[in-house]
């Protein structure tokens, strides 16, 4: 092994603790520039052992989602090792990128996730005192995060003091990766809930394990068929339901607190072939115009779906076909009958 090259290792990890990245980064940067070395053992690090390097990770029967995290700390390193003059040239640059092949997740909609997480943490006559208040931590917990977007690790960050109910608009300082601090929106819904808890000093108390179980539980419970669901899916779920209701994309990586768009493009923007039929044929004034009267209104009605207030319990929506050919839409409040 190298001893200016090992040296310069542990210099490129002293300069990630220092940008406050999560333990758990520095330590997989820590492993990965490891067999990186032991790897080159008393060779240099040049484009041509990279790629070497690269090559065996392959051949080991690393996935490519591995491979592309490998190459990613490659060229950090080799950029770091750039900027400080330890070589001449940044070559990580020349380092191939795999194509991930993505299989996107079969997650249920928003409402549908916040039916699941209702149903799994139902309180029961049997539930005694410890079982009650865990499950409505993990209610409210879930529900939080399922309208905000937040990560694991945000969330358990969060303090009462964190949390400016009396702002215009209520808002919340979110401690995200990397150390940042980002003012971000509360939601308006929830905002009963979170009085009591402006003094605590964790403002969830929740278990991500227990997160898992409910999830699960619930959507076997309901019968919703979808992909195994974790607390990170409520963050997915969050942004892709948002997005496919109209939401803008730049407003969405926000929302996310993504340091780029292109992440949240594409992480978030797989719509399924209705998505882009709809898009296709409503948005294109010429196709437009040579539509009939039957594909305009189904166009019309995919529109109002997306709106999502079909599913919003406090109004009755109709869509109704005249005897005249007209279409009308009526959206009512629900009234409580007496």
């Amino acid at each position: 092994m190298s001893e200016p090259l090992a040296k310069s290792l542990q210099d490129f990890l002293k300069y990630s603790q220092d940008l406050n990245l999560q333990p758990t980064t520095i330590k997989n940067k820590h492993n990965g520039l490891l067999r990186l070395l032991a790897f080159l053992k008393d060779r240099p690090l040049t484009l041509q052992t990279a790629k070497l390097f690269v090559q065996q990770c392959q051949q080991d029967g690393n996935s490519i989602g591995s491979i592309r995290t490998k190459i990613k700390l490659l060229r950090a390193f080799i950029h770091w090792l750039y900027v400080n003059k330890h070589i001449p040239e940044n070559f990580g640059l020349f380092l191939v990128m795999p194509r991930e092949h993505k299989k996107y997740k079969n997650f249920p909609s928003i409402q549908t996730t916040e039916q699941i997480i209702l149903k799994a943490t139902e309180i029961k006559p049997e539930d005694n005192k410890a079982v009650r208040k865990r499950k409505t931590e993990l209610r409210i917990a879930m529900r939080f995060a399922l309208r905000t977007g937040l990560r694991v690790g945000e969330m358990r960050k969060l303090k009462g003091p964190d949390i400016h109910l009396f702002d215009d608009p209520p808002s919340m300082i979110v401690h995200s990766k990397g150390g940042n601090k980002q003012l971000m929106p509360l939601p308006m819904d929830m905002i009963d809930e979170l009085k009591p808890r402006l003094n605590y000093d964790r403002l969830f108390e929740f278990s991500a394990q227990n997160a898992i179980d409910k999830l699960r539980e619930g959507a076997k419970m309901l019968s919703v068929v979808c992909d195994p669901l974790s607390f990170h899916s409520l963050r997915h779920i969050f942004a892709t339901g948002i997005m496919k209701q109209g939401t803008p994309i730049q407003e969405v990586s926000r929302l996310c607190r993504h340091s780029s768009i292109k992440i949240t493009d594409s992480t978030y923007t797989h719509y399924d072939i209705s998505d882009l039929s709809l898009s296709l044929n409503s948005h294109n004034s010429i196709i437009r115009q040579g539509l009939n009267k039957n594909q305009i209104f189904e166009n019309l009605k995919s529109l109002i779906s997306k709106t999502g207030i079909g599913d919003d319990n406090r109004f009755l929506t109709e869509i109704k076909e005249l005897k005249n050919g007209g279409l009308q839409i009526i959206i009512n409040p629900r009234f409580q009958q007496v």
